[in-house]
């Protein structure tokens, strides 16, 4: 099948940038890190994938986060896992389904 036409998104992401990620992101368990400078489209990027994935999404916020047990919180609280603080607890919570993509921003 070929590709979708490279048409212009209203978020500024670019189509070809977000269909990578989401190929990259389509076997259960794939990780993907997007990287770059200060607004170099990192957060809307994030966005564009969450607003296309067809599973649930997870968004953690990690402004503000100093130590690693501020990430699971963070996360866990996002997930909403029970306690949130609690890695274990938020780890169940993620695995429950292979389908969740998991935003940390």
């Amino acid at each position: 099948m070929p590709a979708p036409p490279l048409v212009p998104r209203p978020d500024g992401v670019a189509p070809d940038l977000l269909r990578r990620v989401l190929a990259a992101l389509e076997p259960p368990g794939a990780t993907v890190r997007l990287v770059g400078p200060p607004l170099s489209g990192r957060s809307a990027t994030a966005a564009a994938l969450a607003a296309d994935w067809a599973g649930p999404v997870v968004v953690a916020r990690a402004l503000g986060c100093r130590e690693p047990g501020d990430a699971v919180l963070a996360l866990g609280t996002a997930a909403g896992a029970l306690p949130p603080g609690d890695a274990g607890a938020t780890a169940r919570r993620l695995g429950r389904r292979d389908d969740i993509l998991v935003i940390v921003d």
